[in-house]
């Protein structure tokens, strides 16, 4: 009996896959230009497997679908990206975030201009200092139809092997904010979450104290 369930449950996330990768699909590339995105760097650490879709068998196992949507790394050929899987849409327009938190003598700029016509929402949130002292964290706000560009380092920015193995090192979906941990994100370039009609994505490569990080982004409202 066993057995047979085992096999259920394979044949259940297998299908469930299916239907996942083909509502990504479906999603149309927004062709937002991000630069807080950065390039995928090639590092010497340990390779990890690409992840396309997040916990599948997570999902099947609760009743209750607390996290949806997630965010995805999405292989599309040669492309690379970052979606939402699939989720009601509203006409409720998207309210900008709020940052509850920013650390003492921070300055944060809001670019109301670049991304305006993408419906995007993106800040940047600098300590003031100067050199090799200065500290950014990049954080966007985009409709969860969007979809990011990854910029690979093959010809014409192709996504090769090695960058593959790289995103999946440096690319952090998390399924819940509030559970984000410095941990978490100590080796890390790009932490990228839903909540409400929204999905985030934070450069979190340019800010040393990962704490601060945490605190930061769990603090937008």
């Amino acid at each position: 009996m066993k057995e047979l369930l085992d096999e259920l449950l394979v044949q259940a996330c297998a299908a469930q896959q299916q239907t996942d990768l083909a509502a990504l699909e479906q999603l149309a590339p927004a062709n937002v230009p991000m630069p807080f995105v950065p390039q995928v760097r090639r590092t010497p650490r340990r390779l990890l497997k690409i992840v396309i879709i997040a916990a599948v068998c997570a999902v099947l196992a609760t009743t209750a679908y607390a996290f949806w949507p997630r965010v995805a790394v999405i292989l599309e050929g040669s492309r690379a990206y970052l979606a939402v899987q699939e989720a009601p849409q509203t006409d409720i327009p998207m309210e900008q975030m709020q940052l509850t938190y920013v650390p003492e003598g921070c300055t944060v700029a809001w670019d109301d201009s670049t991304y305006q016509k993408y419906g995007v929402y993106y800040c940047l949130i600098d300590n003031g200092k100067q050199g090799r002292e200065q500290q950014l964290l990049g954080i966007a706000q985009m409709p969860l139809e969007n979809k990011v560009n990854i910029q690979g380092r093959g010809p014409d920015d192709a996504i090769t092997e090695e960058d593959e193995e790289n995103i999946a090192q440096q690319f952090v979906l998390v399924d819940d904010i509030a559970a984000l941990t410095a941990e978490e994100i100590q080796e890390r370039s790009v932490v990228t979450w839903t909540a409400g009609d929204s999905y985030y994505v934070a450069s979190v490569y340019r800010w040393q104290d990962k704490a601060e990080v945490v605190e930061i982004l769990q603090g937008i409202r």
